[in-house]
C-alpha cells in the first residue's frame, strides 16, 4: 500500500482500523478505551500506529500503541495504579491488554516536555516535540482527528526523514532507529539527521546494521565509517553491491 494522498485519506485508514476492524489489536484498543480511557476528556495516539498507517496501511502497523493523556501527573499515576500498569523507562506507564502492549503518559510527563525545553501545553504541541519528523503526527481519539506538521504527507511520500528535536533520552537508540529506517524503508536523511549520523555512528553500530541488512563485506572488522555513512546518505534507489565499507589493505 502506498502513502495516502492527503490527511483525509489517512484518517479514513486509521478510523476504519480503530473503530471497525476485528483485528485483535484494534479490538483490544477499543476495549481499553471503553473501560478506562473514557474517564479522561482528551487522549491521543502518538508515535508508531499513525505513522505506520501513513507508510503502508494496516499491514505496516507492527508497533505497540502509545497514548498521551491530557491530564496532570497525579491523575494519570492514580489511573495507572488502579489498572495495574507498570512504569516504563521513559516516565510513563505500560499495560498489556490482551494481545497489545499499551504505553501511556500524562502530557506533562512526556520526555521532551520535561527535559528538552520544548513547550508542550496541549496535545497539539506533541507534533513539535518528537525526535523524527516522521513521528510528528497524532490521532486525537475523542475528536477522531489527525494533526501533524504541514508537510507530513509530502515527506512520507518523498521518503525524506529528518530530526525535529535532537535532544533525546537515547542517542544510540535513535541512531539505530535512524539507520534501520533508512535501510528498511529506503529513505533519504535530511541535513540535521545526516549530521547526527555522521557525528555519532561508531564501528560497532555500523557493523550491526551491515550484518542485519546483509550489506557487502560484513565479515570485515576494519569498517570505514565515512564510507558507510556516505552509503546511507546516497542509498536511495541504489543496489547494495555497489558499495564497500572497508579500508583498503594498505590503509590503517
Amino acid at each position: 500500500m502506498k502513502p495516502p494522498p492527503n490527511l483525509a485519506a489517512l484518517k479514513k485508514r486509521v478510523d476504519r482500523y480503530l473503530w471497525e476492524s476485528r483485528d485483535p489489536k484494534a479490538v483490544a484498543f477499543k476495549k481499553f478505551y471503553g473501560e478506562h480511557l473514557r474517564q479522561f476528556s482528551r487522549t491521543a495516539i502518538i508515535g508508531g500506529l499513525v505513522r505506520d498507517f501513513a507508510i503502508n496501511g494496516r499491514y505496516g502497523f507492527k508497533s505497540d500503541i502509545d497514548i498521551v493523556i491530557d491530564d496532570d501527573n497525579y491523575a494519570v499515576s492514580k489511573f495507572a495504579q488502579e489498572i495495574g500498569a507498570s512504569s516504563n523507562k521513559y516516565g510513563g506507564f505500560s499495560v498489556k491488554n490482551n494481545c497489545v502492549k499499551i504505553d501511556f503518559w500524562s502530557l506533562p510527563s512526556t520526555w521532551t516536555a520535561k527535559n528538552a525545553n520544548i513547550s508542550v501545553r496541549s496535545i497539539e504541541d506533541v507534533i513539535n516535540a518528537t525526535f523524527f519528523d516522521w513521528d510528528s503526527i497524532v490521532y486525537l481519539i475523542e475528536e477522531k482527528k489527525i494533526i501533524c506538521t504541514d508537510n507530513y504527507i509530502k515527506k512520507i511520500t518523498q521518503k525524506e526523514i529528518d530530526i525535529v528535536v535532537e535532544k533525546t533520552p537515547s542517542k544510540n537508540g535513535n541512531l539505530r532507529r535512524a539507520i534501520h529506517r533508512i535501510l528498511k524503508w529506503n529513505l533519504t536523511p535530511g541535513p540535521s539527521l545526516e549530521i547526527f549520523i555522521r557525528k555519532n555512528t561508531t564501528k560497532d553500530i555500523a557493523l550491526e546494521a551491515i550484518k542485519k541488512f546483509n550489506l557487502p563485506e560484513y565479515q570485515y572488522e576494519n569498517i570505514n565509517i565515512d564510507a558507510f555513512v556516505d552509503y546511507l546518505i546516497q542509498k536511495k534507489d541504489k543496489k547494495h553491491d555497489e558499495f564497500y565499507f572497508i579500508f583498503p589493505s594498505d590503509e590503517k
